[in-house]
């Protein structure tokens, strides 16, 4: 059976790659530009995390956290004993981007085209890697009777100084899982 901490793990590794324990991230990223992918907030941020894996000299670079805001659980299908269990997550990916680049234009750009190539690697596989609905997993951009299927995204750029640029950008879509009730 799909349990929220399963769905925001498997969020977690289609975006950031395997689970790296000793640091509690997710640390090889599966989209240019993302660094480090983690199920919550660090508690101590490291401006460090925002450039793991990039190459040297690289200005920006970005954290993302992956939030389950919100579930709903319902049945779906009769008989009422062997119905079909449908749960909808509400997913936010909250992509918090650092930059020393010299312009804040730059950083705009960098927030821009990681907004597009995360929404592609979203539509390359809607499943995020689990194998389908079938499978007893869940699927994003899936219509919905409430109008579900959206992947929706914010832009902020909410700091800026002569050495750094900070940005942020939200990514949020639902995720549906069908299980066998």
């Amino acid at each position: 059976m799909t349990t929220t901490a399963t769905v925001a793990d498997q969020v977690c590794t289609f975006f950031g790659g395997a689970y790296d324990t000793p640091t509690r991230t997710y640390r090889t990223p599966t989209v240019a530009g993302l660094s480090v992918v983690r199920r919550a907030w660090a508690k101590q941020d490291d401006a460090a995390d925002y450039f793991v894996g990039q190459a040297p000299g690289t200005t920006t670079g970005c954290q993302m956290v992956v939030f389950i805001t919100d579930t709903r659980d319902h049945r779906v299908a009769l008989p009422a004993i062997t119905g079909r269990r449908k749960v909808h997550y509400a997913v936010e990916m909250h992509c918090f981007i650092l930059s020393t680049a010299a312009y804040a234009e730059d950083v705009q750009d960098f927030t821009y085209a990681l907004r597009d190539a995360l929404v592609a690697k979203i539509r390359t596989d809607p499943t995020l890697g689990t194998g389908g609905i079938e499978a007893g997993n869940f699927q994003v951009g899936e219509g919905s009777e409430d109008g579900g299927g959206e992947i929706m995204t914010h832009f902020e750029q909410y700091d800026t100084t002569a050495e750094l640029t900070k940005a942020y950008l939200l990514v949020s879509f639902e995720a549906h899982a069908y299980d066998v009730a």
